[in-house]
């Protein structure tokens, strides 16, 4: 399967190969919106969209307000070299993405891909986000969580994403049900799970 996608400093639209051949198959995205630009992020490759060479906006995103409703296993590791070996962490779960402000060719944001889906059920995968404090309000959230649904969507990709957001956190529940989402019920005091389907 082939899908289209907007290089991260360019603007015209090109195509590449999706791998995309069932439920634990493996998803690189990369593609721009308006105002940001999206990339599979890959530590140790020092230049250009999707490396680890800006590690004080790294640094920045991970910033003890931004995870402040995340997770215990989110949360910023103790020990030498801390945002690398969360990255790392991440990179083990799941696909890791940089986020660019295009304006000033600067990452301003992680987004996070996990497949969750056993074979034969329900291709899944849960979304997750964070974004520099100095960048909120702006709608930056909201553009990204609609430009990933409109990639998959292009892509023919069925199945249904998910996402989890503290109560502490309703600036991002209702980023997710602007977008689409619904809530689904799950008992949970501390938290909320949304749903999209792609049919």
């Amino acid at each position: 399967m082939r899908c289209g996608f907007f290089d991260g400093r360019g603007s015209d639209l090109q195509t590449v190969n999706c791998l995309m051949s069932g439920p634990a198959a493996v998803i690189r995205l990369e593609f721009r919106t308006q105002r940001l630009a999206v990339g599979a992020l890959n530590p140790g490759i020092g230049e250009g969209i999707g490396s680890l060479a800006d590690l004080d906006a790294i640094a920045a995103i991970l910033a003890p307000a931004v995870l402040e409703h995340l997770p215990e296993p989110l949360q910023m590791p103790a020990g030498p070299n801390p945002i690398e070996s969360w990255v790392a962490a991440r990179l083990t779960e799941s696909a890791l993405y940089s986020v660019f402000e295009v304006s000033t060719e600067t990452v301003v944001g992680l987004m996070i891909l996990a497949q969750t889906a056993e074979p034969g059920d329900t291709p899944t995968l849960r979304l997750g986000y964070l974004f520099a404090k100095s960048v909120w309000g702006r709608g930056y959230g909201t553009e990204l969580v609609a430009g990933v649904l409109q990639v998959l969507e292009d892509a023919g990709w069925k199945g249904q994403i998910l996402a989890g957001v503290s109560t502490g956190n309703p600036g991002s529940s209702r980023i997710l049900l602007k977008t689409g989402f619904i809530e689904v019920p799950t008992g949970e005091a501390h938290s909320r799970t949304y749903r999209y389907t792609l049919t």
